[in-house]
């Protein structure tokens, strides 16, 4: 079914009007498109996208049988697809906790993409071709100390990765513990990065953050996520305006995933909704020239 809407652009601040057909958002620039479909009126309603956020502990929820309510408290968060991270000590390890993962998340709802926090001195480029065979486009790593990425073998890693442009990550949480530790590391890291052009973001978002629309512009998942763009997927989230007036603690009252509605007010529609693991993405496929050395948002 196609339909046009009107929707509130949060990065331009502005509402505009979108054309969905077949789960995906492309833009309505007329009144013609309009006139020749379905319009949804959305006065006195805000229509945001639907967000992006890293997790770990979801397809922990799915093993022990608590997933679907996992995913409710995302959505009602208004996270409509997620970052799941593996953590991985060995490369060893690779293929079975992916598998694992992969196998958990079988049937959650939303879309998803796999990342993977691995410890750099372990990383080595047979590790890096492994995970972009397996569709893996972001590599977090943990350090104990600067050295270790002043002596890493960074152009190793990079031809190893090509021709994708793999996003390689600096855990500040989970690294080094001293202040004065972790600056000298944060200091390294981006100077590496600007010196070898690496694909990166300088500040790993929080678990359970929004993720910054520049940063899925470097992993690949935009447009598809996070935005009201020409190929977005219609992931949304509408709430009635006389409620966020009182308070911004309020959750959907409609929420959709590829144009499916899979809540209505206070009632639930998820059975048979199947989200997909984005395997195809393409990190920085859509990455303005003007934007290649920026770093963060």
């Amino acid at each position: 079914m196609k339909y046009v809407m009107e929707v509130w652009d949060k990065y331009n601040k502005k509402d505009k009007k979108i054309l969905v057909d077949n789960g995906a958002i492309s833009f309505c620039t007329n009144s013609v498109e309009s006139r020749k479909n379905v319009v949804v009126n959305t006065q006195n309603i805000l229509v945001n996208s639907g967000k992006v956020t890293l997790d770990k502990d979801v397809g922990y929820a799915f093993a022990k049988g608590v997933g679907m309510s996992y995913i409710k408290r995302l959505l009602l968060h208004g996270y409509s697809s997620f970052i799941h991270v593996v953590d991985l000590e060995f490369e060893s390890l690779t293929e079975s906790k992916l598998k694992q993962s992969r196998t958990q998340l079988a049937t959650c709802p939303t879309d998803y993409v796999h990342a993977v926090r691995v410890p750099l001195k372990r990383l080595t480029p047979s590790w890096v071709r492994k995970l972009k065979q397996l569709s893996i486009p972001l590599i977090i790593f943990t350090v104990d100390k600067h050295e270790e990425i002043i002596r890493f073998p960074w152009i190793r890693l990079i031809e190893a990765a090509f021709p994708i442009r793999t996003m390689f990550l600096l855990d500040q949480h989970q690294s080094v513990r001293s202040k004065r530790d972790i600056q000298s590391v944060q200091r390294e890291w981006e100077q590496t990065v600007k010196n070898l052009r690496l694909n990166s973001y300088f500040h790993l978002p929080a678990y359970g953050e929004e993720v910054p629309l520049f940063f899925l512009k470097r992993l690949g998942m935009y447009p598809y996520k996070g935005s009201f763009d020409s190929g977005s997927h219609a992931d949304y989230m509408m709430y009635l305006q006389n409620k966020i007036r009182i308070t911004d603690m309020v959750v959907p009252d409609i929420i959709a995933l590829r144009g499916t509605i899979v809540k209505s007010n206070n009632s639930w529609h998820l059975r048979g909704v199947v989200g997909k693991e984005m395997v195809s993405i393409i990190p920085e496929q859509f990455l303005p020239i003007a934007e290649v050395f920026q770093y963060n948002s």
